[in-house]
């Protein structure tokens, strides 16, 4: 009894630096005993009676079972015949596959001329609507320059004519004495009225005239 009440206080020594007991590492499935301990007493010479077998159902199963793996047998000989044909059919051999490469290569050649000429073909069509888009820009550009051009210069012709018809005016040292005498001989009053319509009033009779109008 002491034997036993010492195996199930504390692991063999084997064990003791794996960490197995209450605080280990390794811990027993769904909490049953360690393995090193040994059966109990009350189980000593106890005989497990074998689960009773109904035969319909066990013929049953049985039945459903052989025919289970018929089937998966069959499947697994069809698949296998499957794959060893396939892998019948391309086994080739090291020239076949140089040749192979060597097609594939051709082939890939072939297309990428056939697309750099489609390619081509769209580019210089999109080129010469891009050179027809610039020259339009450009003539436009140089008719609108050619427009303000031609602007500038009418401005310029009538400023001149403008200058010219406002140079008979200018007191120049050939006409300073004419000016002076005209100056000398113009007498300007700038003692007048202005009325609130803006009219200009020089006498005290146009000024008695406009306030008779006004009250009327």
């Amino acid at each position: 009894m002491s034997f036993l009440s010492g195996l199930t206080s504390k692991a063999p020594k084997a064990f003791t630096g794996l960490g197995v007991g209450k605080t280990g590492l390794i811990q027993c499935v769904r909490w049953r005993k360690p393995r090193w301990l040994p059966k109990a007493p009350s189980k000593i010479f106890k005989v497990r009676k074998p689960t009773p077998i109904d035969p319909e159902e066990d013929a049953m199963l049985k039945k459903h079972f052989h025919h289970y793996r018929t089937v998966v047998r069959a499947i697994r000989s069809f698949l296998l015949k499957e794959d060893i044909a396939k892998m019948s059919k391309e086994a080739i051999t090291v020239e076949e596959k140089q040749q192979l490469a060597q097609q594939e290569w051709e082939w890939v050649i072939a297309e990428n001329y056939k697309w750099n000429k489609t390619i081509a073909v769209v580019r210089e069509a999109r080129q010469r609507i891009e050179e027809a888009q610039r020259k339009d820009l450009q003539e436009r550009i140089v008719k609108r320059d050619e427009e303000e051009r031609l602007k500038v210069l009418i401005e310029a012709e009538q400023e001149v004519l403008r200058e010219k018809e406002a140079a008979a005016t200018f007191i120049t040292p050939e006409n300073l004495d004419i000016e002076i005498e005209k100056v000398l001989n113009t007498r300007t009053d700038y003692e007048f009225a202005i009325t609130e319509n803006g009219f200009r009033v020089e006498t005290e009779t146009e000024l008695e005239k406009v306030s008779q109008n006004s009250k009327n």
